[in-house]
């Protein structure tokens, strides 16, 4: 499988969760939103979502925090995506955690320009390791949801990275202003497939 990656965006204003102190700041990475990616497998744009309950994370319990997905220098390495987990939130399942910037050059510029609320965005970089295809005029209910295609379900993939991104595209995904009674994910209920007719039109 191909690396991929999806952008979010942190949010406006400097974030209520921010840490001088520790250098780092609550971060809602990703969620369930439908999202476009490039599939290499069909080699074209295609509308993707994320299970939550397919996340898999390095025993460490940490990934890379880079700058834009660049890993050909150990200075892209800008500091460390930590307490990463799944909780519910207002839209569903989200993918939450925390970014520590190192104290060198290469982590404080982007550390600063959160701090001020100028960097706004983050990106996750994952490898899907399987999915569900929904084509076009297909509707699948997975986990409880109803999909319609054309549509990729990750329902396995791996977290690889996290970046500091100019633009995201996961309306739902942002640097956290507050905490806001955050709770464990519920777990899913088991897929299966529906016509048109049974399900009605998901969003």
């Amino acid at each position: 499988m191909s690396f991929v990656t999806r952008s979010a965006p942190l949010g406006a204003g400097r974030p209520l969760t921010l840490d001088e102190a520790a250098r780092s700041v609550d971060v809602v990475a990703s969620t369930q939103a439908v999202v476009k990616v490039f599939d290499v497998d069909e080699w074209q744009p295609v509308r993707e979502v994320l299970l939550m309950s397919g996340c898999q994370l390095p025993d460490s319990g940490r990934v890379p925090l880079l700058d834009c997905h660049s890993r050909e220098h150990a200075g892209d390495i800008v500091g460390s995506f930590m307490d990463i987990r799944v909780e519910d939130g207002p839209q569903g399942p989200q993918l939450v955690g925390r970014a520590v910037f190192s104290a060198t050059p290469d982590g404080e510029a982007p550390f600063r320009k959160v701090a001020e609320g100028h960097l706004t965005d983050v990106s996750i970089g994952y490898e899907v390791i399987a999915c569900r295809r929904i084509r076009a005029g297909e509707t699948a209910v997975i986990e409880g949801a109803p999909y319609a295609g054309p549509l990729r379900v990750a329902t396995q993939w791996r977290l690889l990275e996290l970046s500091c991104v100019p633009i995201g595209a996961d309306s739902f995904a942002k640097i956290r202003s507050a905490l806001r009674n955050p709770q464990p994910a519920r777990k899913g209920k088991k897929e299966k497939t529906m016509s048109r007719q049974e399900s009605g039109q998901p969003e």
